[in-house]
C-alpha cells in the first residue's frame, strides 16, 4: 500500500483526469470522495485532494476538511481545476471561502485548469454560465481571459495540460 491517497471530487471529469495523472506519477492509492471516509484516510501520511471550482466553490471541500480535522499527523495537499488561468487569478478568496484560516496553514494548494463542453452541462450550470457569459458582456472592464471566455462560449473547450501537475507531484515527493 502507498503511503499517499489522492482523493478527488469531479462534475464532469477534468479533476478525475488530473487525479488519475497524479495517482500514477505517485504510485499512489486513488478515490473518488464518496469512496473514502477518515478511517480509510487514516492509513495514509499524505492525502491529495482535488476539487472541481463552481462559482467560487471546491466541490468536496467541507467533506475533506471534517475528514482532515481527524488526521492531525497527515499531510495535506489541495488542488483545484477550474476553467480560470491559475497565472493571472488570485484564488485566495476562494480558498477562504472553502478552508478556515487554521487549516490553510497546513496545506498546500495548487490550481490547475479545467475543460469545459457547454453540451454537457447540468441545467444550473448551463444558467450559471450564462449569467456569468451576460455579466461579462456588460463589463466595461475586458481582460484576455474575458475575451477568450466570450469567444468560446458554448463550445467545448479543454485546458487540461499533464505538465502542470509536475510542481504538485515534485511538493508530494518532497513529503513522503
Amino acid at each position: 500500500m502507498s503511503h499517499v491517497a489522492v482523493v478527488y471530487q469531479t462534475q464532469y471529469g477534468a479533476t478525475q483526469r488530473y487525479a488519475q495523472w497524479i495517482s500514477e506519477a505517485l504510485h499512489s492509492d486513488l478515490y473518488k470522495l464518496s469512496d473514502v471516509n477518515a478511517q480509510v484516510l487514516r492509513k495514509y501520511s499524505t492525502i491529495i485532494f482535488g476539487g472541481a471550482i463552481y462559482a467560487s466553490g471546491i466541490m468536496g471541500s467541507k467533506q475533506i476538511s471534517t475528514y482532515f480535522s481527524d488526521l492531525p499527523d497527515t499531510k495535506l495537499i489541495v488542488f483545484t481545476v477550474g476553467l480560470s488561468n491559475p497565472k493571472t487569478t488570485n484564488y485566495q478568496s476562494i480558498i477562504n471561502k472553502n478552508f478556515n484560516g487554521a487549516l490553510q496553514k497546513s496545506i498546500s494548494f495548487f490550481h490547475l485548469r479545467g475543460a469545459i463542453d457547454y453540451k454537457k452541462l447540468n441545467f444550473l450550470h448551463r444558467i450559471m454560465m450564462f449569467a456569468l457569459k451576460n455579466k461579462v458582456k456588460k463589463s466595461a472592464h475586458t481582460s484576455p481571459e474575458t475575451s477568450l471566455f466570450l469567444e468560446t462560449y458554448g463550445k467545448k473547450i479543454d485546458f487540461t495540460d499533464k505538465e502542470s501537475i509536475n510542481l504538485l507531484v515534485r511538493q508530494a515527493e518532497s513529503l513522503i
